[in-house]
């Protein structure tokens, strides 16, 4: 099975160059979809969004520096609910004796 999981964000960051530290925080805001070989169109896109902060120590005159970077991404994937409708008698039926009882 193939799976893959797509992800475009576009990005903002402030970056804030310090004597001896180079700061950048940001954002960013985007969609995610994942791809199946064996189930397309299961899967729906959705929007994911991200923050990170990022730290640059400066070598060789300021022209090169050392990053060290943290990123935090949040989205998800939903799957559809099914169109078909559950049969609800034989669901209280079988879910009575589990939940005790539910609204008619």
């Amino acid at each position: 099975m193939d799976l893959t999981l797509n992800t475009e964000m576009y990005n903002l960051y402030l970056g804030l160059p310090f004597p001896m530290l180079n700061v950048a925080l940001g954002g960013g805001v985007g969609n995610r979809s994942l791809v199946c070989s064996t189930c397309d169109g299961l899967y729906t896109e959705e929007s994911a969004s991200q923050t990170f902060l990022n730290l640059g120590w400066p070598l060789v005159l300021g022209i090169f520096d050392v990053p060290v970077g943290y990123h935090q991404v949040a989205g998800k994937v939903r799957v559809p609910r099914p169109k078909a409708k559950w049969p609800t008698k034989a669901l209280r039926s079988v879910s009575r004796p589990l939940l005790g009882r539910l609204p008619d």
